[in-house]
């Protein structure tokens, strides 16, 4: 997938129509102020954001694979403050995800948006479909934390880079004037909404 390519799928009406119909994005501000709430993250508040994360997926946090030790909380909560300064690597999601999130880089990814917005893009098998459809790709792509941060690299990339930030800006703009309810979103949430939104 290259910027010219998202342009196109972001211009499609019924693009436009699933994304202004998506019945969660009313109740995605609510969710994203309550992560901004909490100035540093401690266990409480993982152990809540992954309630959150998980109501937004169709399986339940598993408890038995979460970490019991003191010590390794203090690792998830390290992750997690961290996350809102720096971009985090393939083996450091991968570290959050076995301790905390079902071992799932969708979760992963979606508490990581959720915690920053601005940082990270959300990841899941409809968007990596999309993601890949011009490549030969395997279908297990989206559980690797590498092809997520391949990803969320290239998204970002797309938002700063001079070729590609200035058509991107313009169709995120356009988007949120014809899309009110995504007046708060950050752009690399437009940007995932129009991936996500792609394939019926």
């Amino acid at each position: 997938m290259n910027s010219n390519e998202w342009l196109k799928l972001a211009r499609k009406k019924g693009v436009q129509k699933r994304i202004k119909t998506d019945d969660l994005l009313p109740l995605y501000g609510s969710v994203k102020k309550q992560f901004a709430n909490w100035k540093r993250v401690n266990w409480d508040n993982a152990v809540v954001g992954l309630h959150i994360v998980y109501g937004w997926m169709p399986t339940i946090p598993k408890f038995k694979k979460v970490t019991k030790s003191r010590i390794e909380q203090k690792k998830v909560e390290r992750l997690f403050n961290l996350a809102r300064c720096k971009k985090l690597t393939a083996d450091e999601i991968d570290e959050l995800k076995e301790k905390l999130i079902n071992n799932s880089v969708v979760g992963t990814s979606k508490f990581l948006h959720l915690l920053a917005p601005k940082k990270y893009a959300i990841w899941d098998k409809r968007v990596a479909k999309v993601w890949y459809s011009s490549k030969a790709s395997p279908p297990s792509c989206y559980v690797r934390s590498k092809e997520y941060v391949k990803y969320n690299d290239a998204l970002n990339f797309w938002l700063t880079d001079k070729g590609s930030s200035k058509k991107i800006s313009n169709q995120i703009s356009s988007l949120r004037k014809k899309l009110p309810h995504l007046e708060t979103a950050s752009d690399l949430r437009i940007l995932e909404l129009v991936l996500f939104h792609a394939k019926k």
